[in-house]
Parts: structure tokens; sequence; C-alpha cells
């Protein structure tokens, strides 16, 4: 009996040692594997995922993507339209996220003698906002150019209070500024802003100080996606403060702007090389990503999906 004990106790030690390790090394794999991939339907492993540049607005959608698909986080690369679209023409990134290609952006690509394809993916709006209170509820697209080129100075000249139109803009060379410049201004040329910078192009103008708020006449503009996701954060103050105005009386709604009725509507695509494979991961992403997995995650986004 005094042998046998000993000998059961060494092999009851063996027995735990040998069960721990494995608890212990299973749960490290498990990790290891968790950190490239996250559901068996939906995934990628994070070394294979298409390397993707966009315009600003759409980098935190893409970062949901990425992390929906691969389990981890990334902070997406953005760019101007033009960087984005030379990367992709030189193969320097997989996918490029850019927004209607403008006549010069198509004559670029056809000059480098690459193919690319392009997929609409969602759809944001240029929209302008004033105080909740202003009796003005519609501006046409001509008006708009003759206010922010300082043609049209007061209210009452569209219906509203003799009083003075504070017209707000975004930084140059935003995004958004842009967007106002291609749909708006055309050929008229913007007057000297009231204040440079006044509106950070990662701000959507609701989310202003109490001097903004504190002006009578305002009129700012941003994108849909932006005040809406503002307009529904009852914290910041803006659901009684501000509006949206129609344009051409056509208010900016998720119908108009999805049927392009609204005439500041913007269309997001992906474009990238028609020689990449049908199997390959490029048109795997894409595939997900028009899917209904990839619209609900741009829809809780703010998007318009499509």
């Amino acid at each position: 009996i005094p042998v046998i004990v000993p000998i059961l106790i060494m092999l009851m030690v063996a027995a735990f040692c040998a069960g721990g390790y494995y608890l212990f090394y299973k749960g490290m794999l498990q990790k290891d594997v968790k950190n490239e991939v996250i559901v068996e339907d939906n995934t990628f492993l994070a070394s294979e995922y298409p390397k993707i540049m966009s315009v600003y607005p759409m980098g935190d959608l893409m970062d949901k993507y990425y992390t929906a698909l691969t389990g981890q986080v990334m902070q997406t690369a953005c760019a101007d339209e033009d960087e984005i679209i030379r990367k992709v023409i030189n193969n320097e990134i997989d996918i490029g996220v850019v927004p209607d290609l403008t006549e010069e952006q198509i004559k670029l690509i056809q000059d480098s003698g690459v193919k690319l394809e392009t997929i609409e993916i969602a759809k944001d709006a240029l929209v302008f906002i004033t105080k909740s209170s202003n009796s003005v509820n519609n501006i046409s697209h001509d008006n708009l150019g003759k206010i922010y080129s300082g043609e049209i100075t007061k209210w009452d000249a569209l219906g509203g209070k003799a009083e003075e139109i504070k017209a707000y803009q975004k930084p140059t060379n935003s995004f958004i500024q842009n967007m106002m410049n291609k749909m708006v201004m055309g050929e008229k040329e913007l007057k000297k802003q009231i204040r440079e910078n006044l509106i950070q192009d990662n701000e959507a103008i609701a989310e202003l100080n109490s001097e903004y708020y504190g002006i009578e006449g305002r009129l700012g503009y941003t994108l849909y996606n932006y005040y809406d996701d503002m307009y529904n954060d009852v914290s910041n103050g803006v659901m009684n403060s501000d509006k949206m105005i129609s344009v051409n009386d056509v208010a900016p709604t998720v119908e108009n702007i999805s049927n392009n009725t609204y005439p500041y509507t913007i269309t997001y695509y992906m474009i990238f090389n028609s020689t990449q494979r049908p199997d390959g991961n490029v048109r795997n992403l894409i595939s997900k990503i028009k899917a209904d997995f990839g619209k609900n995650i741009a829809k809780e986004a703010g998007y318009i999906a499509k």
C-alpha cells in the first residue's frame, strides 16, 4: 500500500497538469483564431482583407465593415478622390471609395489605359440647415448659389424676415466644401468666408458652439449622414434648434436621396481593377457589402445603403 499511494498521487498530478496544459493551449489557440476570424459565414483573414483607401466621410463605414468581417479594429486610410484613383490605377490599393466621378477623373482613368470597375454601395447628400424658427423652408438651386456668392444677403429676398443671412462655409479643400463647389457653386465664386476653419471637416455644422446657435439668420451645410446622427442625439440640443431646408421644393429625405430626386445627392462607389478574380478577396468583399449583411451595417452607420 505505501508503494501504491505515491504512484497514484503521481498519476493524478500528471493527469491534472496534462489537462491544465491542454485547456491552456486550447485557449491560446482559440484566442489566436479569434484575432483572425470572427464568424464562419462572414469571415476574412485580416492578412487577406483587401487594401482600401476612402474619402473621409466613408472611412468610418469602411472601419465597421473591417471589424464585422475580421473581428479586429482598423482605421481606414483616407485621401482625396484623385489620389485614391491614382493608387487604384497603380495597384497600390485594391479598392478605392469615392463619390461620383467628375469628367476629369473619368479622363484620368481612360488615359491610364487601366480598366476599372465601379460598384455603387451607399448614398448621402449635401444638406442645408437653418434655425428651426426660420420661416423659409425651401431655397432654389440658383438662389443658394447667389447666397454663397454674395448676391443675396437677406432672408426677405427668399420670403423670410428682413434680416441678414449668415452663410457659413466649410474650410477650403475639405470634402464637404468640394461637394459644395461642385454641386452648388459651379462657375460662381464663393464670397470670402466669415472665419476660416470655423466649421471643421469632421464636424456637422450642428456641432458648433454657442456662438453659432446664438446667431439669427444662420445658414450652413453638411452631409445628411452627419446631420442625421446629431439630430438623433438629443444630448447636443440640435433636435429643436435647426432644420434641413428643401432645395427646388424637394426635401432631403431618405426616399428622395435614395431615388436621386433630391438635387444634391452623393453616390459613393467602390472602384477596383477589372482584372480582380471572380473568386478573389476583392469581389468576395464587395458581394458581402452588397448583401443584406453589408447593407445593415451601412444603415446602422446612418448611410442609405444601395
